[in-house]
Order: structure tokens, then sequence, then C-alpha cells
């Protein structure tokens, strides 16, 4: 009688762990421990997206007063990082710092955004989403010698959901 009590015991005790272990990821997300994505188009290519992990931005604060994305290397299926900073961030058309403001292709050298032809849009920045629009302008580095009058063109949009738990 005990082993058949054990055995229904040892029976729920491993489903209670399976039904819990399956349900712990359902709190969790980019609006829950903040987060989001980058959808992007080089040169007017096909539309690729790198994903945002909480501290892959930095939000206007107490004593901040900028917003800066830079993206991973390991979140990139095609070895691209995108970069920008904005200074005073404001709803609408906000230009760039350009020495924080910077893309590597397929792994290629880091080229710094051209400042008078780039600008980042916000459509929106509160205390749960930031989104927006951004329109980069680079110099082709590809050749391993950064080239001016070759030029890259980084057309996209950021949507980052801050972790709210973070001050």
């Amino acid at each position: 009688m005990t082993t058949k009590f054990t055995s229904k015991i040892k029976i729920a005790v491993v489903f209670l762990t399976l039904l819990f272990s399956a349900c712990s990821e359902i709190n969790s997300g980019w609006e829950i421990d903040g987060g989001g994505y980058v959808k992007y188009q080089v040169n007017g290519g096909d539309s690729k997206q790198i994903e945002l992990h909480p501290n892959d931005v930095t939000l206007p604060a107490y004593g901040r007063h900028y917003i800066s994305l830079e993206t991973r290397e390991e979140e990139s299926k095609y070895g691209d990082r995108i970069a920008f900073l904005v200074a005073e961030p404001t709803l609408g058309k906000n230009p760039i710092v350009s020495n924080y403001t910077w893309l590597i292709l397929q792994y290629g050298p880091k080229a710094t955004a051209i400042p008078e032809s780039s600008f980042v849009t916000i459509d929106q920045k509160d205390d749960s989403t930031w989104t927006g629009n951004f329109n980069l302008l680079f110099p082709n580095c590809e050749t391993g010698t950064c080239l001016e009058n070759k030029t890259v063109k980084v057309t996209g949009r950021f949507r980052y959901w801050p972790d709210p738990d973070d001050d």
C-alpha cells in the first residue's frame, strides 16, 4: 500500500515540477524585463532585425540627458552592429552625436556617422516604451579605409521597453 502511495506522490511531484517550469516564462519578455529590437535596412536592401537586451539602451535619468543604443554582435545573424546617441532627446527629429554613432557591417571595421546627414526621429518616449526611426549615413569602410565619397545609408526603426524595476 505504501509503495502505491509513494509512486503517486512521485508522479504528482514530477507533474508539478514540469507544470511550474513550463509556466516560469509566462511573466517574462520585453515588456516585463526590458529590451526590444532594431529593424533596419542597409542601402534599401533586405530588412534585418537585431534584438535589444535591457543593457543595450541607456535612457535619460536624473543627471543623464541622453539616449544611447548599441546592439551586440551575438544578437546579429549578419555580424552587423549599430550604435547611436542622441543628446537631450525630444519627440520628433533629433541630431545624433557623431562620435557615439557608428556602424559595423559583416564583422568589418567601425564607421563613424556623418552627422550632417544623420538623425533619429523619436515618436514615443515615456516610462513604458521608447520608439522611433533612424536615418544614418556612414562612410563606406568595407576596404578597411573609410571613404566619405562612397557612403552607406542605414534606415530603420527601434522599439525599447525599459525594465519597470530600473530607476
